[in-house]
């Protein structure tokens, strides 16, 4: 779908990927594979990747990176899911943070990578910009 994609699409163009279906570790995929709309209704099963896999995989076909909506910003206005907030996290402090980050470049990026990181030594914890509301990838030229 990816390389579809960038067929259509001129060089510099946005491609925004909302609401994925990401899980981070086994336990997690074993429970989404029974939670997606498509498994209740119909029996098909969508495949749930960590975020960093998705992105690597988009990345690979002249895609970039270039913003992260994380889960919990503005409480979760780009999709109709949510979990509970991690302890310690402020709603309105994560939204600023978030703010800053989309001005300075590549502010959510390097927060999504540094959560990637952080969640390969210390698994378990709540994920914030590794379950995104929204990625935003750029068209490149190769």
């Amino acid at each position: 779908m990816a390389l579809d994609t960038r067929r259509t699409l001129k060089p510099g163009a946005f491609w925004l990927a909302v609401g994925e279906f990401f899980a981070q570790d086994h336990q997690t995929f074993l429970k989404r594979m029974g939670e997606h709309p498509t498994a209740r209704r119909y029996g098909a099963y969508e495949w749930a990747y960590p975020a960093s896999v998705y992105v690597d995989l988009i990345q690979s076909v002249g895609f970039k990176l270039v913003g992260v909506i994380p889960h919990f910003y503005h409480q979760n206005e780009f999709i109709s899911w949510s979990q509970a907030l991690p302890p310690g996290l402020e709603p309105q402090e994560l939204d600023q943070l978030v703010d800053a980050g989309f001005l300075t470049s590549p502010g959510t990026v390097d927060r999504f990578w540094a959560e990637v990181d952080e969640f390969r030594r210390q698994p378990g914890q709540t994920p914030v910009f590794t379950e995104p509301q929204v990625l935003i990838f750029q068209r490149i030229s190769l």
